[in-house]
């Protein structure tokens, strides 16, 4: 079974509105963005602002393709899927979804499939993008954000229609839960990526707000129980 382990949780400096909806880690450095803002903040990997970059296109969310060294970005407004380089520029432009599948909220890859979050489903495209595999998610639990680690494990903040709190849920492709985890008080998700350190360890990065003007960026380690952690 695993669970996440909170190692920190830095405050983020983003003084533009438009960019605290989405995030992507390239390995090196983290960007962050919106639907709205042309204009993408870059942080590097400690927390500390860079340069920003303005990108020809909105998007509704963005990941890194570390197996491609490009990015994969959902237009804001549009069911297109772009292939982005380093310096954000559109190399590619797919239509895999087809028909109205409901607002895209998430993005995530791994070395062979791409993986689209909306609030009711995940629709899994092998690459070369074409037709979506879909499943839906359970009755009555709404994703706001997701990532794919390998092995085909999901990780899911989510929302209950029932409850006012967003767990994140660590689930198997069927998206069943295997485990939950939860924010720190007062906090709310909105965007998450995963990524591997040097030693191989999986971490989960998620986009927090507490308002409108206070967002964080927190560090967890996903790790298995079964074994021994070492920090």
């Amino acid at each position: 079974m695993y669970n996440l382990i909170l190692l920190s949780a830095k405050p983020l400096p983003l003084e533009q509105p438009g960019c605290c909806q989405w995030m992507a880690f390239d390995g090196g450095s983290f960007l962050f963005g919106g639907p709205r803002a042309k204009d993408v903040a870059h942080f590097a990997a400690d927390g500390t602002p860079l340069d920003d970059i303005c990108c020809e296109n909105r998007y509704a969310c963005l990941c890194y393709d570390a197996a491609e060294d490009c990015f994969w970005g959902i237009p804001s407004h549009t069911l297109a899927l772009h292939q982005l380089d380093r310096e954000l520029c559109v190399t590619g432009r797919f239509y895999p979804l087809g028909e109205e599948k409901g607002q895209i909220c998430s993005i995530s890859c791994t070395d062979s499939e791409i993986v689209l979050y909306t609030q009711n489903a995940i629709h899994l495209l092998a690459k070369p993008p074409k037709a979506a595999a879909s499943w839906n998610n359970p009755p009555g639990i709404y994703a706001c954000c997701g990532c794919i680690l390998e092995g085909n494990i999901h990780i899911v903040c989510r929302s209950y229609v029932a409850a006012s709190f967003s767990p994140i849920a660590i689930c198997e492709e069927d998206l069943a839960p295997v485990n939950m985890a939860c924010l720190p008080a007062g906090l709310y998700a909105r965007s998450a990526c995963a990524a591997y350190d040097p030693q191989n360890q999986p971490h989960l990065f998620v986009l927090a707000s507490r308002s409108h003007q206070q967002h964080f960026l927190l560090n967890y380690l996903l790790y298995d129980a079964r074994e021994e952690l070492c920090l």
